[in-house]
């Protein structure tokens, strides 16, 4: 395991027990102080050979965080933001669904701590009242022939600066204060486990774990399938490829991608 600090930093006794942890002796972890994106880090970490196959990006801060379609991601206080790297031979459009499996490792993580939530297709983890504590982003990356998938998480653990109808963080929902690596040591061994499974078997068994937490059930949902594009329909769960299933007019669609979801 190659580990990296940018400095001493009260993260250290949680860090500790991270880097002990067998489960993880074959990653490479580092954690900084601040950084533009954990994304863009871990990119420059495997073009210069300092990830080779997994490996974990840990930041106390993060300055240029994004979400989907370029959004940015909201810095709280005391969040976790981190991108998790595995190897892969597949290409994107075979693992876009895993980053509805990460929602529900995130969702696992946070059931330790006492914080329930629903899981919002295709990537927003909720708070029992639909409003936004983690989201997840998901890329791709390729060096020298070989291909790598990035799972960036951010999670809302204090507060941010958009407490409001939509937002919410662990603290809100548990009155409890919990450090970032904390969290890490949950979430990330389920993400490695979870993962081995996904590309060894696909979504197909992970399709009855993602519904039994999803944000509604059946109801009429609007979508934003493209800029200026909407459609209406009702919300029919989704498939064994994590696409969002749409009955309108009698007719079952099947959504890959869609900007929006208006309610």
């Amino acid at each position: 395991m190659t580990k990296k600090l940018s400095r001493k930093t009260d993260w250290d006794q949680y860090l500790n027990k991270v880097f002990e942890n067998p489960k993880l002796n074959n990653s490479s972890i580092f954690c900084y102080e601040s950084v533009g994106s954990t994304m863009d880090v871990a990119k420059d970490l495997i073009k210069n050979q300092e990830i080779e196959n997994s490996g974990l990006v840990l930041a106390e801060k993060q300055t240029k965080g994004r979400g989907r379609r370029g959004n940015t991601w909201e810095e709280g206080e005391s969040s976790l933001y981190m991108t998790a790297v595995f190897s892969t031979i597949k290409e994107i459009n075979e693992i876009s669904a895993f980053s509805l499996v990460a929602g529900i490792c995130v969702a696992n993580a946070l059931d330790e701590f006492n914080c329930q939530t629903k899981l919002k297709w295709p990537n927003d983890v909720l708070s029992l009242e639909n409003k936004k504590i983690a989201g997840v982003l998901i890329e791709t990356f390729s060096i020298d022939k070989k291909n790598y998938l990035l799972v960036g998480i951010g999670v809302n653990l204090k507060k941010t600066r958009k407490v409001t109808e939509s937002y919410s963080c662990v603290y809100s929902e548990t009155k409890k204060l919990i450090n970032p690596v904390e969290v890490v040591l949950k979430l990330y061994p389920l993400l490695m486990e979870d993962y081995n499974e996904f590309y060894t078997q696909g979504f197909s068994i992970f399709v009855k774990k993602w519904l039994r937490r999803s944000w509604i059930q059946k109801q009429e949902i609007e979508l934003e399938i493209s800029e200026g594009n909407r459609i209406k329909g009702g919300y029919a769960g989704i498939n064994a490829k994590g696409a969002l299933l749409l009955e309108v007019d009698g007719q079952i669609m099947t959504i890959m991608n869609a900007y929006n979801i208006v309610y």
